[in-house]
């Protein structure tokens, strides 16, 4: 299923090891997840849209990468490449 996605989701509002994310990543899936349990310890610098776990939040940056098409392709370079 990950493979017919371009923008990964983990909207939990409680998370333990989120393997989900862990494979999205490295499948260089643009992601956008909750700031929860072992969440935090896989961000480094922008490998993906860390939110509070806040509806408007998470919209926010759904709409980022639907509206800006150049911040997504950033997430996708390696499908594009």
């Amino acid at each position: 299923m990950l493979s017919a996605m371009d923008i990964f989701m983990l909207t939990t509002s409680s998370q333990g090891a989120p393997r989900t994310l862990m494979q999205a990543l490295f499948m260089q899936k643009a992601c956008i997840a909750t700031n929860l349990g072992s969440v935090r310890d896989l961000f480094f610098k922008d490998n993906f849209l860390l939110y509070g776990c806040d509806e408007n939040q998470l919209k926010y940056g759904l709409k980022l990468l639907l509206e800006h098409p150049q911040i997504l392709k950033e997430f996708l370079r390696a499908k594009l490449a």
